[in-house]
């Protein structure tokens, strides 16, 4: 606020000041929460306002050179990959390999299959993830989830696989799960169901404890249509979850972004979807920020990495897009390196645009926030690069090349950065 000059003020600048002092306290109250209402997330000082529009359905791709100082390796592996996931010590990771898990030995500079555990009846495996006590691996499935413990997929993979959580839908009904993440306690398993236009919650808790004769399953929670990737908050606060398509519209177009409460997610899923906004053609994966202040949503059809102002979601929708940066061709995985000042993006090119290619592309999200340069280069990919794990290391990527049945592996000798100060084009948001 400009200060008050040292000048004696006359009954006009008095009356001015006077509205000006009400202005301010009407607008202090219109931000207090309503009591019974879930709370907000905390709001971080770094935003300013900003007022951006979803970005339409586009084939331009912005520009980038190769990344220097990266070594790329290529693993082969039997069938199209899909998941990554990397257990907490960094001695293992796991792919999902169709209706099989490869267990790699993350021993050596490029990981290598050790064993392969099949899943039971034939259900292919998509999107997998480690719970935070690094016990199990959840493997999106069919309908629901596999659950396999970690510890015996490392040492013989058998016996490895503990269960199935199921949603108990029509068997006609191809669900498409696609995620399967843990709430931050390990008490539940939420999983996306693509073409359910839901989220299936699931109580892991009660399925081990009843050897799976119970499968736990809670309930759905309604989204938009195409319900593909997910991210809990730091705080355990809050699930986010991207969707293709508005509900009710055919084909490509406008898809959202969900801010679900996720404690009531666990009891009344049908009541947790607290906000939704729009987030660009096809938005299919989603990350947060490690302070929780920004969630990162990949815009397919956009071709652009986009930034939501957590605390803005729910506060103030429509004003909660504040970065939107042009990268390659049909973005999807996403992944946060070196303290969330580097964002990877995996452009899958999966539909063959004319004269495109698949790579990783390298953001600074501090410039991406501020306005200047943003995609600092991108790295080589093979067919459909679509999933993205980082070796607790923090320097060794690697990405599921799903087109060309292989594990890509980019160890970083030195992080590329990008100055916060200019102007870019491929940037429309100012922080």
């Amino acid at each position: 606020m400009r200060r008050l000059s040292n000048r004696t003020a006359g009954p006009h600048r008095v009356g001015t000041l006077l509205m000006l002092i009400l202005l301010g306290l009407l607008s202090g109250c219109a931000g207090m929460q309503t009591p019974g209402a879930p709370p907000s997330p905390t709001p971080t000082p770094m935003v300013a306002p900003a007022v951006l529009s979803p970005p339409p359905c586009t084939t331009v791709v912005a520009p980038a050179t190769p990344v220097a100082d990266t070594h790329v390796g290529f693993e082969s592996l039997p069938a199209a990959p899909f998941g990554v996931a990397v257990s907490p010590v960094g001695a293992w990771s796991f792919v999902a390999e169709a209706a099989e898990i490869a267990v790699m030995s993350d021993r050596s500079s490029l990981p290598t299959p050790v064993r392969m555990v099949t899943l039971p009846d034939g259900i292919a495996a998509e999107g997998l993830s480690i719970t935070s006590d690094g016990r199990y691996l959840l493997a999106a499935a069919g309908s629901g989830a596999v659950v396999l413990a970690v510890g015996a997929a490392e040492t013989s993979g058998a016996e490895s696989v503990l269960g199935v959580l199921s949603t108990h839908l029509p068997r006609v009904v191809d669900a498409s799960a696609i995620e399967a993440i843990g709430s931050p306690d390990d008490g539940y398993v939420f999983v996306s169901l693509e073409y359910a236009d839901a989220i299936a919650v699931y109580d892991l808790h009660t399925a081990l404890v009843t050897g799976f004769h119970e499968t736990g399953f809670v309930g759905l929670i309604p989204v938009g249509e195409g319900v593909v990737g997910m991210a809990i908050s730091p705080n355990g606060q809050w699930l986010y979850a991207t969707s293709e398509r508005t509900a009710g519209m055919l084909g490509v177009g406008t898809g959202t972004l969900s801010v679900i409460d996720l404690k009531r997610a666990e009891t009344a899923p049908s009541l947790s979807v607290i906000a939704t906004v729009a987030a660009g053609c096809s938005p299919v994966r989603v990350v947060v920020s490690s302070d929780g202040s920004v969630v990162w949503v990949s815009a397919r059809g956009s071709n652009a990495l986009l930034g939501f102002a957590a605390n803005r979601l729910l506060a103030d929708p429509t004003r909660a897009l504040i970065a939107d940066v042009r990268v390659g061709e049909a973005p999807v995985g996403l992944i946060l390196l070196d303290a969330d000042g580097i964002i990877v993006v995996a452009d899958s090119n999966r539909f063959h645009a004319s004269g495109a290619i698949a790579e990783l592309s390298v953001i600074s999200t501090a410039s991406a926030l501020a306005g200047g340069p943003t995609r600092v280069g991108a790295i080589r990919a093979d067919a459909f690069p679509r999933e993205l794990a980082v070796e607790p290391d923090g320097d060794t990527l690697l990405a599921t090349n799903y087109a060309s049945d292989q594990l890509e592996v980019v160890t970083f000798a030195n992080l590329p950065r990008a100055s916060t100060t200019g102007a870019s084009p491929a940037v429309r948001a100012r922080v």
